[in-house]
């Protein structure tokens, strides 16, 4: 019977080298999070988001452990994770990549590969701060509206729908009338960068025509 319960406990790995292991997973799950919560900071589920990202590391981490050099329990855990699927609609398919580096992140430290874990961590995190920063691909955008007033004396709406469209707005309600001869449309807008933004003012400003506009963020805070 003691026999039995001492066979419980045998593992290929001690108890300093399992906390050793685990306390690294968590340290490098929190540079993932870290990393996340810097290139989204925009997106409302970051919260959540950033706790699945740490947990994902840390078992994981305890997973590779527990499975050692035992074939049997590798092929049956595979087994099982074979019947899993994942139902939550992941809205930016960026997160799909901070999913698997946080399984990196947990293969390495349970695997003790301490220096692979440790090197591609940092490597990952730099090349991703770094798309981010410079906007590289277009990863990050502005959503925006544009309330435009104008006079139809002056103006004509399609002069003014070509000049939008072709800084790539697109419309989101017709003109309306609001007075006699002023005129008022709303179009959306995608802006990879600020430069996309001011280039529009820019142009609104030299049209003739144009009574006054307003630009709202995302945020619904006025930008212009």
């Amino acid at each position: 019977m003691i026999s039995m319960i001492k066979d419980l406990f045998k593992s290929n790995y001690t108890a300093a080298a399992v906390s050793t292991n685990l306390l690294l997973s968590v340290i490098l799950g929190f540079i993932v999070v870290f990393v996340y919560k810097l290139n989204n900071r925009r997106n409302s589920n970051v919260a959540s988001f950033n706790v699945v990202l740490l947990l994902v590391s840390v078992i994981v981490c305890a997973i590779i452990m527990e499975l050692g050099t035992n074939i049997a329990l590798s092929l049956g855990l595979i087994g099982s994770l074979s019947i899993i699927r994942f139902r939550t609609a992941i809205k930016n398919p960026m997160d799909v990549t901070y999913i698997f580096w946080a399984i990196c992140v947990g293969l390495g430290c349970g695997s003790n590969s301490y220096k692979i874990a440790i090197i591609s961590t940092v490597f990952i995190a730099v090349i991703l701060i770094f798309m981010v920063k410079f906007n590289l691909f277009n990863l990050i955008s502005d959503e925006y509206l544009i309330i435009i007033s104008y006079s139809a004396d002056q103006l004509k709406f399609n002069e003014l729908k070509n000049l939008l469209l072709k800084n790539k707005c697109h419309m989101r309600s017709v003109e309306s009338n609001i007075e006699e001869n002023i005129y008022e449309c709303i179009f959306g807008l995608k802006a990879y960068r600020k430069q996309n933004l001011e280039k529009i003012t820019a142009e609104l400003d030299r049209l003739k025509g144009i009574k006054n506009y307003k630009i709202f963020s995302s945020e619904n805070e006025v930008v212009v």
